[in-house]
């Protein structure tokens, strides 16, 4: 499929069609606005690097770099409104095959060839609209001056499907705005993008396995994380074979490649793998590992491990159904300055260990997927790392009571008491700086002994008269330490999280969130 960024270039995957969707062949394509405030921006800025460099390494960085860099075709996103022809359409999408259509693409490349999008975005065109801009051999792309923004662009521009909000009044609304827009332009003064015939539409690129004794690998979301964190560190044993990832521009264009890439958000019925890493969407993680549990692989999952009650049912249904194959990536586990503040500590098993932190979350834009209503909260996306590792340091003893405030800048504040008498507070902020991105500072208290952490790698425990020990390490060896770990217990046969585990840390976020939502 051709995707126009600095080029008008072919070699991009088409986005999966789902039941609700409409494919439409383009054939006039008007983006009304540029849309800056889905990802974040990354300015290029030397300053900006030297601090990065100064935490996390050189080789960390020049991979952070080059991941982000690669997204710049993805962070292009533009509001558009267009003509085209249904292609097909999913069993509820209810739009015949050839039918000439308005749409709106809430959140898309600068122009494609084709789009998919909810039936709700498509809508039958008035007579004699589609044939004003039909061309053979060409799509025109609409350079004509957009007027001004009405309530209906602001509501729809950034919009997805994936997020929960409901927006169909919106999204008609500009359905009908541009069924009478696009009569008024002329198609004469289009710039035409070629495309002599149209290609074959093409959801997955599968290549053959290479028929070593290895593990087959799976990773489902292949954002910056996922390239940062999880390919770097998979275990030699353990080939990856695919990665699903349901926005072409976050592949890439596919030339030569070894993997097999899919855009289809889920497993498709002909998939069967060792290991499932799984790194989307929130809301994803929980569906994506029931299903790969039940198909009787090692599932790893990124945080946060569900975002409502019932997918922790649902989940903890499977895991009783098949234990021990299921690992959570809360990467604070892994890091070896905790070890390390157990032992000066002097806690053992059942131990309280009190845990207080502040923690600086960089500020998010306005349309962030981490803000979507499907998403959850920032206690959900975020603060479950420490309440996490709070439960991970005192045995995930189960928690007796727990209380949340919010300030009036959005300050959260949330407390937590165990029943083995361990007590957790957490200060949780996006005010602040964002020089460094995440900052946090963590403090343990046990048995008249401190042990004071500082963005996962600057260690200070002291006692009544003296400092114990200090200990400085680059940060990002958690991720590692976690990924080659992991990779190691699945390659040995080991047994992942407990059942136990994944149900305390679970219900604690979400009784938590609960309250943050009754606020």
């Amino acid at each position: 499929m051709y995707i126009l960024g600095n080029a008008w270039q072919d070699g991009y995957l088409d986005c999966h069609l789902s039941r609700t969707q409409v494919r439409v062949a383009v054939s006039a394509w008007w983006p009304l606005r540029r849309i800056s405030d889905v990802y974040f921006e990354q300015p290029r800025s030397l300053r900006r690097i030297w601090n990065y460099l100064c935490e996390v390494g050189v080789r960390t960085l020049l991979r952070k770099v080059r991941s982000r860099r690669a997204e710049s075709l993805r962070d292009r996103r533009v509001l558009a409104v267009g003509i085209g022809r249904v292609l097909e359409a999913g069993e509820a999408a209810h739009q015949e095959a050839g039918a000439p259509v308005v749409f709106v693409a809430p959140c898309h490349p600068e122009c494609v060839e084709r789009v998919v999008l909810p039936a709700e975005c498509v809508a039958l065109a008035a007579p004699g609209l589609s044939e004003r801009f039909h061309c053979e051999g060409a799509i025109h792309w609409l350079s004509e001056s957009a007027p001004n923004a009405t309530d209906e662009w602001h509501t729809v521009a950034g919009w997805s499907e994936f997020s929960g909000q409901d927006i169909s009044k919106a999204i008609a609304g500009l359905l009908q705005w541009a069924q009478a827009e696009l009569r008024r332009i002329d198609p004469g003064k289009a710039v035409r993008l070629p495309l002599d015939r149209p290609t074959p539409v093409q959801e997955r690129l599968i290549t053959s396995a290479d028929g070593s004794d290895s593990l087959s690998a799976v990773v489902f979301g292949l954002g910056n994380y996922a390239k940062q964190w999880i390919m770097p560190y998979l275990s030699g044993r353990i080939r990856l074979r695919c990665v699903h990832e349901i926005d072409p521009t976050q592949i890439g264009r596919l030339d030569g490649t070894s993997v097999s890439y899919d855009t289809c958000d889920r497993l498709r019925d002909d998939e069967r793998y060792d290991v499932y890493f799984i790194a989307g969407y929130h809301h994803t993680h929980a569906p994506l590992a029931v299903a790969a549990l039940r198909r009787g692989g090692r599932v790893v999952v990124e945080k946060p491990l569900v975002t409502t009650s019932q997918q922790l049912t649902q989940l903890l249904d499977v895991l009783h159904d098949c234990p021990g194959l299921y690992f959570a990536c809360f990467q604070k586990r892994y890091n070896p300055l905790w070890q390390m503040a157990r032992s000066d500590l002097g806690v053992h098993e059942g131990d309280p260990v009190h845990y207080h932190c502040t923690v600086f979350e960089v500020p998010l834009p306005r349309r962030h997927w981490y803000t979507w209503p499907n998403s959850g909260s920032r206690l959900i996306s975020n603060g479950c790392h420490w309440l996490d590792h709070f439960l991970f340091m005192n045995g995930f003893c189960e928690p007796a009571t727990c209380d949340l405030w919010r300030g009036g800048n959005g300050d959260l504040h949330v407390s937590v008491e165990l029943s083995n008498g361990a007590v957790f507070g957490m200060f949780l902020t996006d005010e602040g700086s964002p020089r460094i991105g995440l900052q946090d500072h963590v403090e343990l208290r046990a048995k008249g002994k401190t042990v004071t952490v500082d963005n996962a790698g600057q260690y200070r425990a002291e006692d009544a008269t003296r400092v114990l020990r200090r200990k400085r390490i680059n940060k990002t060896i958690a991720h590692k330490r976690m990924y080659r770990t992991i990779c190691s217990t699945i390659l040995n046969g080991g047994q992942g999280d407990s059942i136990e585990s994944v149900q305390r840390s679970c219900e604690l976020v979400l009784q938590l969130e609960n309250m943050y939502q009754n606020l």
